[in-house]
């Protein structure tokens, strides 16, 4: 995956979001979201205080919302895995 960065104030809400959360090594609270588009494209977005990351936009025409939190499912575990795999090395 290649995210790209937008600031926080280019960040647009959209409609229909599911949100799960997570909190980085330095304690900042993250929210990653699938949402739709205005365009109907499925998007999974990282969303911080600082900034939006955009994870994945799904632009074909058969990927749908389950696509998309399989995305965003598989982003949280990788999160948390590389998350587990620093406290450890710290220990």
């Amino acid at each position: 995956m290649n995210p790209t960065t937008q600031s926080t104030k280019e960040k647009k809400h959209m409609p229909n979001p599911d949100t799960a959360h997570y909190q980085d090594t330095r304690g900042v609270h993250h929210d990653v979201v699938v949402r739709k588009t205005p365009d109907g494209a499925w998007q999974v977005a990282d969303i911080s205080v600082a900034k939006t990351t955009i994870i994945e936009t799904l632009t074909a025409a058969e990927d749908g919302r389950s696509e998309a939190e399989a995305i965003a499912r598989e982003y949280l575990r990788e999160i948390r895995s590389g998350q587990t795999a620093a406290a450890g090395a710290r220990a």
